[in-house]
């Protein structure tokens, strides 16, 4: 008979950027793996690669499975005899974003350079948004903050216009003059970024994947957030976690947000029967929001009757905490608040669930969250941040990749047998949370990364944070003005050649 377990499920969600499959939850869980040897006293750990049953023709490395089951798993045994199983599971969606294409660029910065002077759309007429409310910030937002947050807006992308022109055209002259053949860094920032403005648009360039074909992107997006919640729900996890970075909180935002049945139409008809084998969905209760008129996104499939539903209490039961950082969700609330909507009609969480977020002040995409903790419920709590402010790095936009991760001297110490140090870092937060299964608990004390909310470190920090935007932008400007001539030159001598053609070209005819 085999060793009683608790079994701690873990859904991780990448934010913007390329990532491979499996490529955001390995990093993300080596410094998990870091943290629980550096616990005291130490635990055993084992991790273990969930393969394939199949693998491309000369794979070159074992497959991980992408089966609803976890693709990784983390063994732990404590030193007082207790087993637990950690099973890490991903939403991986780079793949919706658009392929790179000189169109898509163009229509990147006309959207990004333009993006300050978008109009504040709070209209959303969907089937179910009777059971929704738009995020507000307290007090709501004057005319003079909304005026403030949109001359932020058009000072950074004036310092990403200015960065294209100058490094592109650096990277332009490496390659042609010096032979170098450096990374095209615009490129690669058009790549990024445009999963923002992928999640905003009406409909993807090639008509989108065909599950979801002429829906706009993020239904696409979404459908993987929302099977992976069902598939961890189908699991019977003691207890069930979200870890979401960047972007990627935007997506499990609204997969847990998404009014219950309008979920059933995210799912796929065997998924659908093994929820409602397990009476976590079915048809519409007495006390669940009858069907309201509206159109519905996605489209519903033909094999669910109109008052089919999932049960968003049944389907969160185990669900104990949301963990994001990094987290752009305040921006959306600032801007298309209609694209995070908060579902107050429909309670699903318990007095226990957590929502943790962890933001840096020289991180330029997360922020705290503050227009998401204004909703209360008299029957069931509505799952509201604690923002916690965190030293992830001190340098600008680097600080916004340095959440989860361990200091290298502590693990050196490790390796020497001495003391690596006290545990204050987010991973080790976040392992003990994961593992002990209580309260969200950073640790404080000397030199700790966690910063004091209003203290003087958090105002020194923002403020860093402004001198840093102007130093860079001071530095792109100066590369401008310095490559204005050799642009003008290159340009003069492509001129006289193609004159020097057309006049050989006509002269040949007399």
């Amino acid at each position: 008979m085999g060793v009683l377990r608790e079994r701690i499920g873990t859904i991780f969600v990448h934010g913007i950027g390329d990532h491979r499959r499996f490529e955001h939850v390995d990093a993300a869980i080596r410094p998990l793996i870091d943290a629980v040897r550096l616990r005291t006293p130490a635990p055993d750990a084992t991790v273990e690669i969930v393969g394939s049953g199949a693998a491309t023709l000369r794979a070159e490395q074992d497959t991980w499975t992408g089966q609803p089951g976890a693709p990784l798993r983390a063994i732990v045994r404590q030193p007082n005899g207790k087993q637990q199983e950690l099973l890490f599971h991903e939403v991986w969606w780079a793949d919706v974003n658009e392929p790179y294409t000189l169109k898509k660029e163009i229509k990147f910065w006309l959207w990004g350079l333009s993006i300050w002077s978008l109009p504040n759309k709070l209209n959303n007429t969907l089937s179910g948004s009777s059971v929704m409310q738009m995020p507000r910030f307290p007090g709501g937002l004057s005319k003079l903050q909304m005026g403030i947050a949109r001359l932020q807006l058009f000072a950074v992308s004036n310092v990403f216009l200015v960065g294209a022109y100058s490094i592109g055209v650096l990277v332009f002259l490496a390659r042609r003059l010096l032979g170098l053949h450096p990374p095209d860094l615009v490129r690669v920032f058009v790549n990024y970024v445009s999963a923002v403005k992928l999640y905003n648009q009406t409909k993807r360039s090639d008509g989108g994947f065909i599950d979801a074909y002429r829906e706009p992107p993020r239904v696409s997006i979404r459908r993987r957030m929302i099977r992976t919640i069902v598939d961890v729900a189908l699991q019977n996890y003691d207890r069930w976690y979200v870890v979401a970075h960047s972007l990627g909180s935007v997506v499990a935002y609204n997969g847990m947000m998404e009014n219950g049945r309008a979920l059933a139409n995210y799912l796929d008809e065997p998924r659908w029967q093994d929820l409602v084998a397990k009476g976590l969905a079915g048809r519409r209760r007495p006390h669940d929001p009858p069907p309201a008129p509206g159109d519905m996104l996605p489209r519903r499939p033909v094999w669910l009757a109109d008052d089919d539903m999932v049960y968003r209490d049944e389907l969160f039961k185990g669900f104990r905490g949301l963990l994001t950082y990094g987290s752009p969700l305040d921006k959306f609330a600032t801007l298309w608040p209609a694209r995070v909507p908060i579902n107050v009609g429909e309670a699903a969480f318990t007095s226990a669930t957590e929502w943790i977020n962890i933001y840096d002040p020289t991180d330029p995409v997360g922020a705290s969250l503050d227009a998401f903790d204004t909703v209360t419920l008299a029957s069931r709590p509505v799952i509201q941040p604690r923002n916690l402010a965190y030293k992830a790095h001190w340098l600008l936009l680097y600080s916004h990749l340095c959440y989860l991760r361990i200091a290298r001297h502590r693990l050196k110490a490790k390796a020497k047998g001495t003391s690596p140090g006290p545990r204050n870092q987010l991973s080790d937060a976040l392992v003990d949370w994961l593992l002990d299964g209580g309260s969200f608990t950073p640790a404080g004390g000397a030199k700790s990364p966690w910063i004091v909310p209003q203290s003087r470190t958090q105002k020194l920090r923002r403020v860093w944070a402004y001198v840093m935007w102007i130093l860079i932008y001071l530095v792109l400007l100066i590369l401008a003005v310095v490559t204005i001539p050799m642009i003008v030159e290159i340009i003069g001598a492509a001129w006289s050649q193609l004159l020097t053609f057309l006049k050989r070209l006509f002269g040949s005819y007399k």
